[in-house]
C-alpha cells in the first residue's frame, strides 16, 4: 500500500498593519461615528454628560471674575504657536442617543482610545473625571483596565479631596454645589429630590429629573464663586496633575 505524500500545513498569512495614515484615519472616524467628539486639543478632560461641561465651564469663568484667571486657560509658554490655548471639557456621545453621555459611554470611549495610545501621546494629554459612587468607580475600573494610569490620566470626585462637598460617601457632581444655591433652588419648589436631614439640619439633596437639568440652569444663571469652589477645585486638580499653574486666592486654606 502506497503511503499518500505528506500535505504541507499552509503558512498562516501575516496580519496586515495599518499605514500611519490609516491609523491615524481609523481614531479620527472612530471619535466621530462612535461617540460623537471632534480631534481632542492638546488638553482635554473628558466628563460623564453636558452637566459636568456646564458646571466646570461656569465654575471656571466665576474663577476669572475673581483673579484674572480663567481655569481652563493655558499659559501660552507652555503652549506651541499652532494649539490651543484652552482646556476643552468633553463627554462621549452615543450616536443612536445623541445628546446623552453617561459612565457607559466613558467607559466604552476610554476602551477605544486604549487602542490608540501613541496618537494620545502625540497630539495631546487627555483626563478623565468621574463620579465618586459605584457606577463612577466602575467607569474608573474601565478606564484603568483600559491602560489608563489613576495618577495621570483620571480622577473621581472624592471627598476627601473636596472638603466642602455635600457628602462624605458617594459623591455625584451636584454633591459640589454649596448647599446654599441648593437650598435657594429647592425653595423655588416643585422640585423632584431626596432630602437628607441630621439633627435638624439639611446636610444633602439628591436629584432627579427633571430637577437635575433645571438646577443645571439655575446655578449656572445664579450661582457665585463659593457656591461652585469645590467644582472649580476639581479643574484644579487636573491643572496640577499636568503641571499647569493655579492661583492660590481662589482655594484659601
Amino acid at each position: 500500500m502506497t503511503a499518500s505524500p505528506t500535505r504541507k500545513s499552509a503558512s498562516p498569512i501575516p496580519a496586515l498593519r495599518p499605514t500611519p495614515e490609516e491609523y491615524h484615519r481609523g481614531f479620527v472616524n472612530g471619535l466621530k461615528e462612535r461617540f460623537c467628539l471632534d480631534p481632542f486639543e492638546m488638553y482635554t478632560i473628558l466628563v460623564e454628560g453636558h452637566t459636568d461641561i456646564a458646571y466646570l465651564s461656569r465654575a471656571a469663568e466665576l474663577a476669572e471674575e475673581i483673579c484674572g484667571e480663567n481655569l481652563l486657560a493655558v499659559p501660552a509658554y507652555v503652549l506651541r504657536a499652532d494649539e490651543n490655548p484652552r482646556i476643552r471639557v468633553r463627554t462621549p456621545e452615543n450616536p443612536l442617543t445623541p445628546g446623552r453621555g453617561g459612565t457607559k459611554e466613558v467607559g466604552r470611549l476610554a476602551r477605544f482610545l486604549g487602542t490608540y495610545v501613541p496618537i494620545l501621546e502625540l497630539t495631546g494629554k487627555v483626563f478623565f473625571a468621574c463620579d465618586h459612587d459605584e457606577a463612577g468607580r466602575g467607569c474608573l475600573k474601565a478606564i484603568t483596565e483600559a491602560g489608563f494610569d489613576t495618577s495621570t490620566h483620571c480622577l473621581t470626585l472624592d471627598p476627601a479631596k473636596h472638603p466642602n462637598a455635600c457628602s462624605k460617601d458617594d459623591v455625584v457632581i451636584e454633591d459640589l454645589l454649596s448647599l446654599t444655591i441648593q437650598r435657594r433652588f429647592f425653595e423655588t419648589g416643585g422640585c423632584c429630590g431626596r432630602v437628607t436631614y441630621h439633627a435638624g439640619e439639611v446636610v444633602r439633596y439628591e436629584w432627579n429629573d427633571p430637577s437635575k437639568s433645571l438646577l443645571q440652569r439655575y446655578v449656572v444663571e445664579h450661582a457665585g464663586w463659593n457656591d461652585l469652589m469645590e467644582i472649580g477645585r476639581v479643574i484644579a486638580r487636573i491643572r496640577e496633575v499636568w503641571g499647569l499653574p493655579t492661583n492660590p486666592v481662589l482655594f484659601p486654606r
